[in-house]
């Protein structure tokens, strides 16, 4: 099983989250740093992903999450996050801000 995680820069600037990135992955999980991440994705073996959208007005921890099982769409939302991938940093001792 491989679990793959985007971060947007700004994570860095969380102590606790970067203990946490940190921690996940000496656990294996492989992770990046993206400039910017439009939209939180996770998709679950190309046949569902779930849309955690937060609702900026509605205050934290307010989100609304959207299970979809569209092929189609999936596989449009699979492409998206590959490419960010492809153009993000890999997560280290040596990342920087």
């Amino acid at each position: 099983m491989e679990y793959r995680a985007l971060y947007e820069r700004s994570a860095l600037d969380d102590p606790e989250l970067r203990e946490w990135m940190t921690t996940f992955a000496e656990w294996g999980q492989q992770i990046r740093i993206a400039d910017a991440v439009p939209l939180k994705i996770q998709a679950f073996d190309d046949d569902v992903v779930l849309l955690s959208m937060q609702d900026p007005v509605g205050g934290p921890p307010s989100f609304t999450a959207i299970a979809i099982r569209h092929a189609g769409t999936v596989a449009y939302l699979n492409l998206a996050f590959e490419r960010l991938w492809d153009q993000s940093t890999p997560f280290g001792k040596g990342t920087q801000r």
